[in-house]
């Protein structure tokens, strides 16, 4: 296959031309997303190394747990419940104040793309609507909490786990070294499985950050599509068909609601993604006819009005989208490494949402249409 020879397909419509810089959006806000993972991953590295020295600080357990002993570790967890608190408030912090710069810059965006694919500006969105997206974006539930009770969460785990451990160890006369193997899982010198601390501790924090940054994004759109309800007459799912997709998302892909999320032709309730950890459907906007909008069709071209006509998209997977895509979108999906393997079949196309490309700042993000 000869990327030079792809194109795009011909888009008939300004709801396709949505969808596509929709689909290519997704792809950029993934890569936004692993450069937050990286600095939150950096912070978690950081706060496991002062967890291990305070560990060597102590010295080495007894066999049996004296009172004195006993001291010495409420002493120890004194001090890392102190570490791992400033360290959890630290990126809560981060990523409240990089996610309300998110939620205001894909307002700003899906009003550009819509009106770019519209031809003509009919979306707005007032200073007042703005603020309240960027206001809102610290409340957007995730499974039922925001994403900074899911951080508290997770610093609680954490120290829960961490006392936990070192209990064990240290009921059983391990010493500091064997203390330290039970941060990063294993076996304890009786043979018994220990959880990995930091691995999971890794995991739980990648998950939050990639669900709250696809979170946020779909909010604020669908903030401004309802502000808009005389250009927006409802929305569309579109889920990333692959091995990974739920069974949910997939059954969801395609339907369409109106922005009061009432059923078009379908009995499934309204949910707005993500539908769970790691989601990456997107809700797509459907535009009214100019006809919907009262709007007389002469006062514009004619290109325009062959565009602008309510028509509502094919239903087309990842993959199929991602075989007419050019070389230039196929190298923004896996880099040009990976864009290469996946040309040779050696690659699937679920590796896009372990996105291993150079990550995107705010204000690239910002930058990027």
């Amino acid at each position: 296959m000869n990327f030079s020879r792809w194109k795009a397909p011909p888009m008939t419509s300004a709801n396709e031309q949505i969808v596509e810089q929709i689909r290519k959006r997704a792809i950029r806000l993934e890569r936004f997303a692993a450069g937050e993972r990286r600095a939150v991953l950096k912070l978690l590295d950081r706060l496991f190394g002062e967890l291990r020295m305070r560990i060597m600080d102590m010295e080495d357990g007894a066999i049996r747990a004296t009172d004195f002993q006993m001291a010495k570790l409420r002493y120890l967890f004194e001090r890392t419940d102190a570490t791992i608190k400033a360290t959890y408030a630290e990126i809560s912090g981060r990523l409240e104040g990089s996610l309300a710069s998110l939620a205001d810059i894909e307002s700003q965006w899906a009003m550009n793309a819509i009106n770019g694919a519209l031809n003509v500006k009919l979306i707005t969105m007032t200073p007042i609507v703005r603020e309240q997206i960027m206001a809102a974006a610290s409340e957007v539930l995730i499974e039922g909490a925001p994403s900074r009770e899911w951080w508290s969460r997770q610093e609680n785990r954490l120290i829960t786990g961490f006392k936990d451990q070192m209990r064990k160890g240290y009921l059983q006369g391990e010493t500091n070294y064997q203390l330290l193997k039970r941060l990063k899982g294993g076996v304890d010198g009786s043979g018994n499985a220990v959880f990995d601390l930091s691995k999971g501790t890794k995991r739980g924090a990648e998950a939050v950050i990639r669900t709250s940054v696809q979170a946020v994004a779909n909010d604020a759109r669908m903030r401004l599509y309802r502000e808009n309800s005389d250009v927006i007459r409802g929305v569309m799912w579109v889920s990333t068909l692959d091995t990974r997709t739920t069974l949910g998302c997939a059954a969801r892909d395609g339907l369409m609601w109106d922005l009061d999320g009432n059923p078009i032709g379908h009995n499934m309730s309204f949910i707005s993604p993500p539908a769970h950890w790691n989601c990456r459907s997107v809700l797509t906007p459907i535009t009214r006819s100019f006809r919907e909008m009262g709007i007389d069709s002469d006062e514009v071209s004619a290109s325009t009005r062959a565009s602008i006509d309510g028509q509502v998209p094919e239903k087309m997977t990842f993959e199929r989208w991602l075989k007419g895509r050019n070389e230039e979108d196929i190298i923004e999906v896996f880099g040009p490494k990976r864009a290469k393997l996946w040309k040779e079949g050696k690659l699937s196309v679920r590796d896009m949402v372990d996105q291993r490309g150079r990550p995107l700042t705010l204000e690239e993000l910002r930058k990027q249409g």
